[in-house]
């Protein structure tokens, strides 16, 4: 939803806000969806008019396309909501599960009882053809956008045909590169978002545009090969999940293989140990994310619309 805004107030509707930090998923959800009716609303107009002059069709081809991205971070939005409401309703179903389990063994102190955790990893990535296929799509995005290609510390006055990479125009680099990216590890999924807000990264600011191919790839293979994998953050929640939610005492076997296997903080996990307090038997989750609908059928109509005029014309 932020992305969305950010979007929108770059395409000339009218705001509530300058920026998006720090409000509401609901307020955000509001403020998008009224600045969708306005640009959908500026699309139909400048179809009307180009359908009877025959002319603007650059501007509505530039509403066209504004509207076309905006509505698909507004769907990859609904997605997220949807796939987030599923995995709430079957952690509630599977939480229901374990509250009566426990509540029916938490008593039973027979060496017979044990308990075991199987922990499972997964990898995000990109297969060799899902690479090329996003390289490409990067490319047609830049070269469209125009942005100036050698380095930024470079003093050489721009071309007329180049753009300097502003503050504005970086955050609509990330949100396209978001955009193009999802359809190959589903960004729009809150696992996978977590996943990646957790993981380390390699810095890539000293690879600069003037260098040989071979150069940048070896350079960028050695900083990714330097950041190691951590997992220490994942463990510790994991920690105090197994007590909040599980009622599983953190026992020092259990510390002693999280510290090995994921270099978790020890003191940290002790901590844990000690203060985390189980959550009641009775304790049930509650969905407070605001509801995204579906993408309104009339800013689908005027965008397919507006398309089939350009189409005519161009």
């Amino acid at each position: 939803m932020k992305a969305l805004t950010n979007l929108l107030s770059k395409t000339g509707v009218k705001l509530d806000f300058t920026s998006g930090t720090g409000l509401s998923t609901r307020k955000l959800l509001t403020t998008a969806t009224q600045a969708l009716d306005e640009l959908s609303h500026q699309v139909r107009d400048a179809r009307q008019l180009s359908l009877r002059t025959k002319k603007h069709l650059m501007s509505l081809s530039l509403k066209s396309q504004q509207l076309e991205k905006a509505l698909q971070i507004y769907s990859e939005s609904h997605r997220t909501w949807m796939k987030q409401g599923k995995d709430t309703q079957n952690l509630q179903r599977a939480l229901k599960v374990w509250q009566r389990l426990s509540s029916k063994y938490q008593d039973h102190n027979s060496e017979n009882l044990k308990r075991s955790l199987i922990i499972s990893e997964q990898a995000i990535a990109l297969s060799d053809e899902d690479k090329i296929a996003v390289a490409n799509a990067l490319r047609q995005f830049l070269d469209d956008s125009r942005l100036r290609r050698n380095s930024t510390q470079d003093e050489t006055p721009l071309k007329v045909s180049e753009k300097d990479l502003t503050e504005t125009r970086a955050r609509e680099l990330a949100i396209e590169v978001a955009t193009i990216l999802d359809p190959y590890i589903e960004l729009h999924d809150p696992q996978i978002q977590r996943a990646i807000e957790n993981a380390n990264a390699s810095s890539l600011a000293n690879i600069e545009p003037g260098m040989s191919a071979r150069t940048k790839a070896s350079l960028g293979e050695a900083m990714a090969s330097a950041v190691e994998k951590n997992l220490a953050t994942s463990a510790e929640k994991l920690a105090q999940n197994l007590i909040r939610y599980y009622r599983v005492p953190l026992s020092e076997n259990t510390i002693n293989f999280l510290v090995k296997t994921y270099e978790a903080d020890r003191e940290r996990l002790r901590f844990i140990a000690r203060y985390e307090t189980p959550l009641s038997a009775r304790y049930s989750l509650s969905s407070t994310s605001a509801q995204v609908p579906p993408p309104k059928e009339s800013w689908q109509i005027d965008l397919y619309n507006a398309k089939k005029t350009l189409n005519r014309f161009l």
